[in-house]
């Protein structure tokens, strides 16, 4: 008994360890503003890229996976998700990337705010900190009469829901700018199964839907191209 627990803590250690010996998968977070309003909001998102030409695997030795810290100090999911003592397995195809996001203030306690002035956010993965990214933000008073800024709409390939699905799933997008925008489902041995959008499209938020015909149960890949941006996410068919 005490040989198979000794086995799991170091099994559990290498998994964590093992992302921070991947210098090809960089981190960058993001915001959807820089400058916010006491009590607003912050959406955060934190991107894994995998900058080789192979696909890559991050292994992580409990269900944190990803998060973010404010000023090196307020860890943002304590409060909400919490971690779980469970492997969590993300792939990563050659030259892309996948992202986790988060809200502050949680739902769950909305009376966490951030405080009047500048704050660092920080970008980590579970077990480590390596190639870890920082970014700024301003949170000013809202009692003032500073006019709330417009909302800035970035390039975002959000996940399908529903997830798992049966029989379709409705994937939702958004574009900076107009663009020309491909988004194609890949099964796991990255064999391309249907092309569901092909075409030029508006700045702003979309969706499509996906009724998957002829095809089995699992795992499949959607991935979004646009002349500036790409990203591939997970979705699984239940029947």
């Amino acid at each position: 008994m005490k040989t198979t627990i000794l086995s799991l803590l170091i099994f559990f250690t290498m998994c964590g360890l093992a992302q921070n010996t991947k210098p090809h998968i960089t981190k960058k977070i993001y915001t959807n503003k820089s400058n916010y309003t006491y009590g607003e909001i912050v959406v955060i998102t934190i991107r894994a890229i995998n900058t080789s030409s192979t696909q890559d695997t991050l292994i992580f030795g409990n269900l944190c996976e990803a998060y973010p810290y404010v000023d090196n100090n307020d860890y943002l999911m304590t409060f909400s998700l919490g971690c779980y003592p469970a492997i969590s397995v993300r792939i990563i195809l050659a030259n892309d990337s996948i992202q986790w996001q988060y809200e502050y203030p949680h739902s769950s306690k909305p009376d966490k705010k951030l405080s009047v002035g500048q704050h660092s956010l920080f970008a980590y993965f579970q077990y480590g900190n390596a190639n870890s990214d920082t970014i700024g933000i301003l949170v000013k008073d809202g009692t003032n009469s500073i006019a709330k800024e417009p909302e800035q709409i970035s390039f975002l390939l959000k996940q399908n829901y529903p997830n798992p699905f049966n029989p379709s799933t409705t994937i939702s997008y958004s574009l900076a700018k107009q663009s020309f925008v491909s988004i194609v489902i890949y099964d796991l041995l990255g064999r391309e199964i249907e092309t569901i959008v092909k075409s030029e499209i508006g700045n702003g938020s979309h969706s499509v839907e996906w009724i998957p015909n002829n095809i089995s149960s699992g795992v499949y890949y959607y991935r979004i191209i646009t002349d500036n941006y790409s990203e591939t996410k997970k979705l699984i068919l239940a029947k």
